[in-house]
């Protein structure tokens, strides 16, 4: 079992990375709102810009406080910016969902391990009656790589 929050997997290679090595990237729509996030191998596999990959910052600075707070500025610039702002309504997410991967990837020790899992029919059928918390709190996580990495290999 990979020590939680130290090791991730390339969206693009598949092969491991730690903090050092991974950039996350992000395109942005017509109206600049982040969508298509991945974690990925800096240089090695980071398709850039030519493939509309406009958004890009290490992966180190999505981890820990500073990573949180990065992290939530992409939902809001926060009171203080909105006091001083023309617009009240400021969402600079396109897809929810992709994000909320994201940001349990970089924040949520077990997270990105479990993950893996999250395709192999046993594990589907094991949480389908399941609330929308438990599977992901930490213990769970860890209990869901114990028991599915063997099965779902």
């Amino acid at each position: 079992m990979d020590e939680p929050l130290t090791v991730w997997y390339c969206d693009i290679c598949g092969e491991p990375l730690t903090a050092d090595e991974g950039y996350v990237i992000w395109k942005r729509d017509q109206n600049g709102k982040a969508y298509d996030f991945k974690i990925v191998h800096h240089v090695k596999c980071d398709p850039g810009s030519r493939n509309g990959y406009v958004g890009s910052l290490p992966l180190r600075d999505f981890l820990g406080d500073f990573g949180r707070a990065l992290l939530l500025s992409f939902l809001s610039p926060g009171p203080l910016i909105i006091r001083n702002s023309s617009t009240s309504e400021y969402v600079g997410i396109k897809n929810f969902n992709e994000f909320f991967d994201l940001f349990h990837r970089v924040q949520t020790p077990y997270y990105e391990e479990a993950r893996r899992y999250f395709n192999c029919p046993e594990l589907l059928e094991y949480y389908a009656d399941w609330n929308e918390v438990a599977p992901y709190t930490p213990e769970n996580l860890k209990q869901m790589i114990e028991i599915f990495s063997e099965i779902c290999k």
